[in-house]
């Protein structure tokens, strides 16, 4: 699959914002859907923010995201 959507780690209702980098991820529509429909597992897995979260919250998502992609969970038998 191909990223075709651009999805915001802390939504713009939340007070992110679309044009930074740093607060976007292109992914696959599947992909997108999938993290919107299961809000508490893709901030458990860094894919997304809290209205409160600042830098460090940013650093630790990535890293997070980064653990799960390619990580010691791969494979594990966990839904994705």
């Amino acid at each position: 699959m191909h990223a075709t959507d651009v999805h915001e780690l802390k939504t713009r209702a939340r007070g992110g914002s679309i044009t930074e980098l740093s607060n976007c991820i292109a992914l696959c529509r599947g992909c997108h859907s999938w993290i919107t429909e299961h809000p508490a597992w893709a901030t458990a897995k860094g894919f997304m923010l809290h209205a409160t979260a600042g830098e460090a919250e940013y650093r630790a998502a990535e890293r997070e995201r980064m653990r799960w992609l390619y990580g010691e969970e791969l494979g594990d038998g966990e839904d994705a």
